[in-house]
């Protein structure tokens, strides 16, 4: 019995204090290598039958207590000693101490003072597995975590690195946005307009064609996106042309190269297009109306050859009535001769040179109306002004002839009288030529000012 006791407490106590190992009897720790201290148990024994009894010099002596000697025990009897025993309870480090159980207690005879129990650690018997084994599931963990990282990589990297028909995209796309400005401004062109506006974003374009034709040829092409790539060029060299055209046709209008426009602008336009298979950007893209600069340039042309026979016209006018001027001054002296003679004062010309004024006056007359009714009115605003110059011509040349009968009402040859009831019945006619001759001023005047002519206001 005494042995069975005293293998069950040591072998409750054989287990590393550091890492809680089993010792399995050994001096060393087998997991962590510390050198094993084992506990102290007490051990108490019991009487055994016919066995001769030995007292011990402390329980012969007996032992003082409270200064006063305690008997001997008697002669054949062991001294009794309280033994108590505990079970080992499993205590990682770090971890909370097991509380032994008072059922296991057993009291051996013994001394009071070596009752306490030593405390006694057990570690798990699966302690060492299941550290690699959760050392194993993180390795895991993290090499799973490494190798999806790396995808991610991989595909994100793949997915940022742009195809060439992006790259494309990305290049032209402002040009296409300049040629949506262009049109716009193409739309806006009339023949009273200014070019200006549109020259200016048409010069912008220009710029922006040659920048996306340098960034096209920096761009690395490979044998897959070759077509593609001819395409592209094909298609901004075409536009280069159109714009190149449509420049030097708005700068000049009369430039003969208007008749090659609508052709190359239909090109540019067909391949623009084209390119919309891989950049779906050229599909619904707007290019500017060849059509529209045409009919802009025609009418500026127009324009300016009406402009430039209005001018002819208003100058062949006013050569006229330079030419009427002494006429309109011959006229009314000769009046004044008439009206003198009218009022018997006489006249200070003869006979003969007052009928030689008078016939030179209505032949100038005359040659004025027919040199007026002869001018070439090719405009709308000269066929609003040629009537009314030859009205204003032959009223005068009435009012002329008005003046000569007067003065070959009573002429003889020798001697000729003048009437006043003569004189006075020519001022309807002098009143219709001067109305005329106010009607034909303004409306010239107004075809003056059109061409960037002066007003004029002259006695014809």
């Amino acid at each position: 019995m005494a042995e069975e006791a005293n293998s069950g407490v040591q072998d409750a106590a054989a287990f590393c204090g550091d890492c809680g190992a089993q010792s399995n009897g050994a001096s060393f720790c087998q997991h962590c290598g510390k050198r094993l201290k084992r506990p102290a148990v007490s051990v108490g024994t019991r009487p055994v039958p016919g066995a001769e009894a030995v007292a011990s010099p402390q329980v012969a002596r007996g032992a003082s207590q409270n200064g006063h000697p305690t008997p001997a025990a008697p002669v054949g009897e062991l001294p009794t000693m309280p033994v108590t025993t505990y079970e080992a309870y499993p205590t990682p480090p770090g971890g909370t101490r097991a509380q032994p159980s008072a059922a296991n207690d057993i009291r051996l005879p013994g001394p009071p003072e070596l009752s306490a129990p030593p405390t006694v650690y057990m570690a798990p018997k699966n302690r060492s597995n299941r550290g690699w084994l959760i050392a194993g599931v993180v390795i895991g963990v993290i090499a799973i975590a490494g190798a999806a990282i790396a995808i991610v990589l991989a595909l994100s990297k793949k997915t940022q690195e742009p195809t060439y028909s992006q790259q494309v995209t990305q290049i032209v796309r402002p040009l296409l946005a300049d040629n949506q400005k262009l049109a716009v401004a193409v739309q806006g062109l009339t023949p009273i307009s200014s070019s200006g506006t549109t020259r200016f974003i048409l010069t912008i374009t220009q710029s922006q064609l040659q920048t996306s034709q340098q960034q096209l040829t920096n761009l690395q092409t490979g044998a897959a996106n070759s077509s593609l790539s001819a395409q592209v060029n094909a298609a901004l060299s075409a536009e280069g042309q159109w714009l190149q055209n449509a420049s030097a046709v708005l700068a000049t209008p009369s430039s003969p190269l208007v008749s090659q426009l609508s052709g190359l602008g239909l090109d540019a336009q067909t391949k623009l297009r084209a390119l919309g298979a891989s950049i779906p950007a050229a599909i619904g893209s707007t290019f500017p109306s060849s059509t529209q600069i045409v009919t802009y340039v025609s009418a500026v042309n127009a324009n300016a050859q009406a402009n430039a026979a209005d001018t002819q016209f208003s100058n062949q006018v006013m050569a006229l009535l330079n030419q009427s001027t002494p006429v309109f001054q011959q006229i009314n002296s000769f009046y004044e001769q008439l009206q003198s003679a009218a009022n018997g004062d006489g006249a200070t010309i003869t006979l003969a040179q007052a009928e030689q004024q008078i016939e030179g006056i209505v032949a100038s007359r005359t040659s004025l109306a027919a040199a007026a009714q002869a001018l070439n009115a090719a405009t709308p605003a000269t066929q609003a002004v040629e009537p009314l110059l030859v009205t204003a011509f032959n009223d005068s040349l009435r009012d002329d002839n008005d003046l000569a009968s007067c003065l070959n009402e009573a002429n003889d040859g020798s001697e000729a009288f003048i009437f006043q009831s003569c004189l006075s019945s020519t001022t309807g006619d002098s009143s219709t030529a001067t109305t005329d001759k106010q009607a034909f001023l303004a409306a010239y005047n107004q075809l003056r000012s059109s061409i960037g002519q002066p007003s004029v206001n002259p006695q014809f």
